[in-house]
């Protein structure tokens, strides 16, 4: 964006996320075995500025390490990322969704590490997400492991996981909310502040405590 661009759209899926995809479409996907996709979607008024753009996104994708730049087919690319969660859902029906937020500029960093904690904790986490606002879906799989295996490492995995977003100066979540599966998290991680600010807003909006109980916050 800083060079001109603005994009439609940007995301990401790790390289996890692509060979499990391409599995379950059972659709060869471009260097499916190399790093990882960044797909960016360009709008514009004439060709000549898309082919501008394309040529800006080349140049900055090449500086930045990229292995190739492609003009993907959308409808390629697109039923790739959509299939992200089914995929994973076919390879292992239980799954924990996590819906991670980071700076932008960590987006890497925070995959990087995620993927650590896979190999940490022998379990498989596949990455997908918005690159354009910092928003990492990560997809916990329990695979092969038995119920009372999986209660022990899902708790260990995701404590790891939130922590080391809040280093990076994120959120538990971007996009999915906070709801019920969280909401025993935010006295732990939330601001204090801004969590005084939201009990203070609830109590005022809903002093009987009747509107989504439960959710989001803990209000005594």
């Amino acid at each position: 964006m800083g060079a001109g661009i603005t994009p439609v759209c940007v995301e990401f899926m790790d390289n996890a996320s692509v060979q499990c995809v391409e599995g379950f479409l059972r659709e060869k996907l471009p260097h499916s075995n190399d790093g990882y996709y960044v797909i960016v979607q360009i709008a514009g008024d004439s060709e000549e500025l898309l082919e501008d753009q394309c040529v800006l996104i080349d140049e900055m994708a090449t500086e930045n390490g990229a292995m190739e730049v492609l003009v993907a087919d959308p409808a390629v690319i697109w039923k790739a990322r959509k299939a992200y969660a089914e995929a994973d859902r076919a390879r292992s029906l239980v799954f924990s969704m996590e819906d991670l937020v980071v700076p932008m500029s960590h987006i890497p960093e925070a995959v990087e590490k995620i993927a650590e904690l896979g190999e940490k904790y022998k379990v498989a986490i596949h990455c997908a997400g918005h690159s354009g606002d910092g928003n990492i879906h990560a997809n916990i799989l329990k695979d092969q492991y038995s119920e009372e295996e999986w209660e022990k490492i899902l708790p260990a995995v995701q404590a790891e996981i939130y922590e080391m977003v809040y280093s990076l100066g994120g959120k538990l979540s971007g996009e999915h909310g906070i709801g019920y599966k969280r909401v025993h998290l935010m006295d732990k991680y939330a601001n204090p502040v801004e969590l005084d600010m939201m009990k203070a807003i609830k109590k005022a909006l809903d002093p009987n405590l009747i509107m989504n109980p439960g959710k989001v916050i803990a209000v005594d």
